[in-house]
């Protein structure tokens, strides 16, 4: 998804195609890192899935 928002960059505004596209990617860490959690019987917290995306 952060590859397909940034191939927008001619067609959207600069700050919205980089700026999207790093906060998806931001995002997609976070759900990787909660199913990490997730697979070692952990319990993934919200706040810090979405926290690379509100930073």
């Amino acid at each position: 998804m952060a590859a397909l928002i940034r191939s927008t960059l001619g067609r959207l505004p600069q700050w919205l195609a980089i700026d999207g596209a790093n906060s998806a990617l931001a995002l997609a860490f976070g759900c990787f890192r909660a199913g990490a959690q997730r697979f070692g019987r952990r319990r993934p917290h919200l706040p810090i899935r979405l926290a690379g995306v509100l930073a």
